[in-house]
């Protein structure tokens, strides 16, 4: 029985397996999978290929699917079973065709059931419907789940109408809508009284948002050019206006419809203030500080040209719904980047409140600059206010707090100006209190004048790529943190609605950041704190973002004069607060969340952006991570279970003296199952794990024959993992053992990867290296082999482990016995050999004893010895003693109930001959419905029998196969509807039925009879269950 598992409920895409190569057309056991994800992997292989093997048929070899195995596995339905004196000859690798019957002897099930006796039947599926006509596909038996697929609709069709609608073009559904939207647009649009109300409504909400911009404004925009550098010290009022640009166009895109969120704020990127200085340092460097106005023009473009690619990738990421991508960036990586933003905050912070020209560097001369009396009040005053806000916060909650503070340090500080006589407005400007004044008043679009095209050194644009890539690259990674923090925050996103939808939200940044720097600015997104803010203060709809935004454009016209009016120690606080914020989050709130490796990594990264630059300590996160990643891929325990084929056992329906003889050599088959990558630093696991099952003492407890590797979990694998599996295969051909894939596709990545490395570069590696397209196939293979050395064995083939290719099939010798080591014959022999009952292997000229001292050479074979001497014993029993051999169905009852009845006498089944129906069916017809039709057991002479299993709780179904010399179906009704199978005819099926009539009957005539078939029927129950559990159990 060949088998998969299919689920309900999700939608997924149909998947056609290869068939392997040289396989017969005619399907068996098909496995039906509607796998959402394929056998793809990624692989990193190098270009080599086998060298010198030109000559030889080197190649991939075929991929076992799960028909072509079972059609082998037919084959040996007889083998172990004992055959009768009668002289019944079977041919091996033959299905039997049904004879011709006598009159009236039996009914063909192309022309009617047996239902139709006399028997009620219910209505089956048309031949549409039928098993063969359904496309099935293969996949991996244990983690195959697949919708199963709803049974056709009988209802009618709709009738189509009279009179056909014409179907609409884009430009007509367009205008249709258009003008639904205009009929009802009157009955929506509040009256001129409601909209004042609502606009009074919302003065609060814009007064607090506006006051967060200008503190923005005065916290990034003022620090946007590096004002430290004498080339950009009278830069902050074009800072200013780039900034009030950026921010009102962001809030427009967001308010207008682009953002999900209808009152959400936009504003500049704080983290993109160190990769402007670092930009504009270098132009200046380039240029020569003497070419100022060249260096304003180039460092400016360069800007708005940064904004103009941020916008690129965040519409291309929401266009082509890629934002998910962004998450794959390690969590810690992106902290310590905002950890090093906070510290190149706080130094900058000392820039601009000391007035360092240069800009800070670790040496003695700037420290002792620092400790200056004068200069060290600068920057050490901001820096105790910024303490005193920060203890401030500790004790109050209120969002007013900072802007309150603000306010307030502004207010006293022009008091105490105005207080002391000494003092004065321009004292303080000339000593560095406050912000020099304009030269001239100029309006807020000022700072378009800097754009001089002529002079700009585009080259130097071109050059700065680099930073303006790692400057994306660090923007894009905030939408993705922002968006489902604010969803969560506001509620929007509570169940699940739009409102969480990243693409979209990158598609909105895409727009605002390309319009921005088309129209001079620079980037922007959307600010969590400060839309947590705005919305809490009564913000509500999108009305109240679109009047931020003229606030915020009415603060920016009346132009940059208001800053000669502004304390520095306002900004500078501002700052200091800005990067203490950042440097906590990184440094601080991290301490015992994060593991130490994860710590130790944003420690590095905060120090090689404050030590180095931005641009270097992105790479260093970046190496780090990948770093992180093979660490713990490689801690990971690649080997997710190793498991014996006395458990791990193909779902075949099998005789039992088979199963029997299966389980006692079952410990010669390892299962090793594999999950997650499979790279250089996992496959050392792997291969000490392989390596210690096959030393010396795991040798002699438990020998292997067949080494099977499961890849049904391992997503990829890289070109140092191939090789390991090289050294494997080595391992395991000393051994003279079997090196089996699993869970593989013929044209996969993984295949090729194996292919690549060399893994069948040696011709006779082909046949002991072999692929199965899943685990169960794998199991099965394995099973047949073992089947053949027992008819080997009880023929006097030669030794079963012997060099050279191993059979692939029964090779059956003649009755003279041949000398050890003889070749077996070719497969194509084995079609037309005849096999001999184990039972007479007494009776053919030889004893099995005559071999033991060759067998028992090695572990494996005297295991081998002893698990076939057992079979061949428990098989001796007295043969029929009638001269004539008896007729159907006895011979069949009797081999059947081998290992399943407790008496094999002929008299006690006998009995149930007169019982018993035959029945021919054709291929696709339904033979029995579990639920549908009366209960009958059904004793299979010839073909091949498919069933499908549904469990209704489970949302499960099991697709699997009966072989002849087997029983299947009820004896008595089940009254739970759990369960259900359906047995289809695969090929043309020659059984013996026992109906419900009959059952009857047989109860009320032959108690004892009914008795023993009764507990064959529990025993059988019990041992498919078990098999089914095992290989679950195993797959799971």
């Amino acid at each position: 029985m060949s088998s998969s598992y299919s689920s309900y409920g999700t939608d997924t895409l149909e998947r056609t397996t290869p068939q392997a190569i040289d396989a017969p057309t005619r399907r068996h056991a098909s496995m039906s999978v509607d796998g959402g994800q394929a056998l793809g992997r990624s692989f990193i292989y190098s270009s080599y290929r086998p060298s010198g093997l030109e000559g030889f048929a080197v190649g991939t070899p075929a991929v076992h699917s799960t028909s072509s195995v079972h059609e082998e596995t037919a084959n040996f339905a007889g083998v172990g079973v004992d055959e009768e004196s009668s002289g019944s000859e079977a041919v091996l690798g033959e299905t039997a065709e049904p004879e011709p019957e006598g009159e009236g002897e039996a009914e063909v099930e192309g022309e009617r059931s047996y239902w139709s006796a006399g028997e009620p039947r219910a209505t089956k599926s048309s031949k549409s419907d039928s098993f063969s006509q359904r496309s099935l596909s293969h996949n991996s038996l244990h983690n195959s789940f697949s919708q199963t697929p709803e049974p056709p609709s009988e209802s009618p069709l709709p009738e189509a109408p009279l009179l056909a609608e014409p179907p609409r073009t884009s430009w007509q559904k367009f205008f249709a809508r258009a003008r639904k939207i205009t009929r009802d647009f009157p009955r929506d649009l509040p009256t001129w009284k409601q909209t004042g109300a609502r606009v009074v409504g919302y003065v609060p909400a814009v007064f607090l948002g506006v006051l967060m911009n200008i503190l923005d404004a005065l916290s990034y925009g003022m620090i946007m050019f590096p004002l430290s550098e004498p080339c950009f010290k009278d830069m902050g009022p074009a800072g200013l206006s780039m900034f009030y640009v950026s921010t009102i166009v962001s809030q427009l895109v967001f308010s207008l419809g682009g953002s999900a969120f209808k009152s959400g704020i936009g504003s500049e990127m704080i983290e993109v203030t160190p990769f402007f200085h670092k930009m504009a340092s270098s132009i200046m460097v380039s240029l020569g500080e003497d070419n100022k106005d060249a260096v304003i023009a180039t460092t400016i473009v360069t800007l708005a040209f940064s904004s103009v690619v941020t916008g690129l990738c965040f519409g291309l990421l929401g266009k082509f719904r890629l934002g998910r991508l962004v998450g794959f960036f390690p969590r810690h990586i992106l902290v310590g980047c905002v950890g090093g933003v906070g510290y190149f905050l706080v130094v900058t912070a000392i820039e601009v409140c000391s007035r360092i020209d240069g800009g800070i560097h670790y040496n003695a001369a700037v420290l002792r600059y620092l400790l200056q009396p004068l200069v060290f009040l600068q920057w050490t005053v901001p820096l105790a206010l910024c303490a005193v806000l920060v203890l401030a916060e500790r004790f109050v909650r209120s969002p007013l707090l900072v802007p309150g503070y603000i306010i307030a340090v502004f207010a006293a500080f022009h008091a105490l100006v105005a207080a002391v006589p000494q003092w004065s407005l321009g004292a303080a400007r000339r000593f560095g209190w406050v912000f020099a004044a304009q030269r001239s008043a100029g309006p807020w679009y000022g700072f378009y004048a800097l754009y001089r095209w002529r002079i700009v050194d585009w080259w130097l644009v071109l050059a700065q790529m680099p930073t303006i890539l790692a400057l994306t690259f660090f923007g894009v990674l905030h939408v993705p943190i922002n968006v489902p923090a604010l969803a969560l925050s506001t509620g929007q996103g509570a169940d699940g609605a739009d409102a969480v939808d990243v693409d979209r939200e990158l598609l909105a940044h895409g727009i605002s950041n390309a319009l921005s720097g088309m129209l001079g600015a620079i980037q922007n997104y959307l600010v969590y704190t400060n839309s947590v803010l705005f919305i809490r203060a009564g913000a509500d709809s999108r009305l109240s973002g679109v009047l931020l935004a003229l606030a915020t454009a009415a603060v920016m016209v009346a132009g940059p004069a208001i800053i000669g009016y502004i304390p520095v120690c306002v900004v500078g606080t501002l700052v200091y607060l800005l990067g203490y914020e950042l440097l906590k989050e990184a440094l601080w709130d991290t301490v015992g969340r994060v593991r130490p490796f994860e710590y130790a990594t944003i420690v590095v990264i905060v120090v090689t952006m404050g030590a180095v630059d931005f641009v270097a300590g992105i790479i260093v996160g970046i190496l780090l991570a990948c770093v992180s990643f093979v660490v713990e891929a490689a801690g990971r325990e690649v080997v997710r279970g190793v498991y014996s084929g006395r458990y791990a056992r193909s779902i075949v329906v099998r005789h039992p003296k088979q199963i029997e003889f299966l389980a006692r050599v079952g410990r010669q088959t390892c299962v090793f199952k594999l999950a997650g990558s499979l790279f250089f630093g996992s496959i050392g696991r792997l291969e000490e794990r392989v390596r210690t099952r096959f030393a010396h003492h795991a040798w002699l407890r438990d020998p292997i024959k067949f080494l099977i590797l499961d890849v049904n979990g391992v997503p990829g694998i890289d070109f140092s993992a191939a090789e390991g599996f090289k050294r494997i295969r080595n391992l395991a051909l000393d051994r003279g053992c079997y090196l089996l894939i699993s869970s593989v596709d013929a044209h996969s990545v993984m295949v090729r990867a194996l292919e690549d490395c060399g893994l069948w570069e040696d011709p006779r590696d082909r046949a002991r290296v072999q692929l199965f397209h899943d685990l169960n196939s794998a199991l099965e293979w394995c099973e047949n082999r073992f089947l053949a050395d027992v008819a080997a064995y009880a023929r006097g083939s030669a030794a079963l482990d012997g060099p050279g290719t191993p059979p692939t099939g029964i090779a059956i010798r003649s009755r003279r016995p041949s000398k050890i080591g003889t070749r077996p014959r070719s497969a194509s022999h084995v079609q037309t050999s005849r096999r001999l009952p184990m039972a007479l292997l007494q009776n053919a000229g030889f004893s099995p004893s005559e071999h033991i001292p060759l067998l028992s050479a090695s572990p494996r074979r005297a295991q081998f010895v002893s698990a076939a001497q057992k079979s061949l014993s428990a098989e001796r029993r007295e043969l029929l003693k009638s001269a004539a051999p008896p007729a159907q169905p006895l011979p069949l009852v009797l081999k059947i109930m081998q290992g399943l009845a407790d008496s094999l006498s002929e008299s006690l089944w006998a009995a149930l001959c007169p019982y018993l129906r035959k029945s021919v069916f054709g291929p696709a017809r339904t033979i029995y419905s579990r639920g549908s039709d009366p209960v009958a057991l059904f004793f299979v002479e010839h073909g091949l029998i498919n069933y499908r299993m549904t469990f209704n709780n489970l949302n499960l179904s099991l697709r699997s196969s009966v072989l002849p010399l087997t029983l299947f179906g009820d004896i008595i009704a089940s009254h739970s509807d759990d369960r259900k199978i359906v047995y289809t005819a695969e090929s043309a099926s020659t059984v013996w039925v026992l109906d419900a009539a009959s059952i009857g009957r047989l109860r009320a005539d032959n108690a004892e009879l009914y008795e023993q078939l009764l507990v064959v029927c529990l025993r059988l129950s019990a041992q498919r269950a078990d098999t089914i559990a095992s290989n679950i159990m195993v797959s799971s």
